[in-house]
């Protein structure tokens, strides 16, 4: 009986210390959202950040929340196919993190789609039927040739059955001739039929050098350097080139879209960026301050100082 008293009484015990401590935390979330900018100005800097009118903004969200050892406003909003992302100090309304992303719309991916089937598309060249005419046509004219000896032969059997050895062989010869003209003509079919053959093939041949060298030549102008897009990031989070440290500036294709994706630090601030290869556009960016890093360097220098 001790035993279960004893058990039911520590029970008891934990239970009140963790309702105390639900309580406390409670407590102190709401006392530092009454004494906090409210929902409504975070929302506003946001928007001001952005540079968004409250009238374009769609889908916007905020919610109260406690991170990194302080309270902070999360807010969300779509605007011109964009989707920001704001992390705002609750006690100030500073903006200690952002990130925004664009919306592929409905247009751009059939716009995309269109432009691969244009891509794969794969011309057939026409099957030219000359060649089989011209059998048809030599052979025809060969059939009518040889009906007309064979006639010439039977009506000259008919008029005269006495002739004699030489018209056989007058006869003979001038079906030789025949046989040989035919041949030639063949010959000469042949020749055209090759040289028309290859002369398409240089055109094809043509076309696909021109068609290389354009695409190369497109290649090379198309994309922007990725130094200007560094330039560009710099700008857009007013650091000089002078106070950066990158350490990340590569060319990739990311959902069909070719991006300099470029990361760079400045002071105790890291940033990230997406910037669009061809028309230089920002695609998504975000900011960090890693307060640790000021901590470590204030540490270091007490060590200095006791050494």
């Amino acid at each position: 009986m001790n035993k279960k008293k004893l058990l039911s009484i520590i029970a008891l015990v934990a239970l009140a210390i963790t309702v105390i401590g639900i309580g406390t935390v409670y407590a102190a979330g709401a006392i530092a959202k009454n004494n906090s900018i409210g929902e409504e100005a975070a929302i506003n800097f946001a928007y001001m950040d952005a540079g968004v009118d409250s009238k374009e903004a769609k889908n916007t969200k905020v919610e109260f929340d406690f991170e990194h050892g302080q309270y902070i406003y999360e807010v969300e909003f779509v605007a011109d196919n964009v989707k920001y992302e704001y992390e705002i100090k609750a006690s100030n309304g500073a903006i200690i993190g952002k990130d925004m992303e664009r919306i592929a719309s409905k247009s751009t991916v059939n716009e995309e789609t269109s432009k691969v089937t244009e891509e794969t598309t794969v011309e057939v060249p026409e099957e030219t039927e000359k060649p089989k005419e011209n059998q048809k046509e030599e052979k025809a004219g060969k059939d009518t040739k040889t009906n007309e000896t064979k006639k010439i032969d039977d009506d000259d059997f008919d008029d005269d059955n006495d002739l004699d050895d030489d018209d056989d062989n007058d006869i003979d010869d001038a079906e030789d001739d025949d046989d040989n003209d035919l041949d030639d003509d063949d010959d000469d079919d042949d020749e055209r039929e090759a040289t028309s053959n290859k002369s398409k093939d240089e055109k094809k041949t043509s076309k696909k050098n021109n068609k290389k060298n354009s695409e190369k030549e497109s290649v090379s102008t198309k994309y922007i350097s990725v130094e200007k897009a560094k330039s560009i990031a710099l700008s857009d989070a007013g650091v000089k080139a002078s106070k950066a440290v990158f350490k990340k500036a590569k060319f990739e294709k990311d959902d069909g879209i070719y991006i300099y994706e470029i990361e760079f630090m400045s002071g105790n601030t890291e940033y990230e960026y997406d910037v669009d290869a061809i028309t230089g556009k920002i695609l998504e960016s975000s900011y960090e301050e890693e307060e640790g890093i000021a901590e470590e360097d204030e540490d270091d220098d007490d060590d200095e100082d006791d050494d």
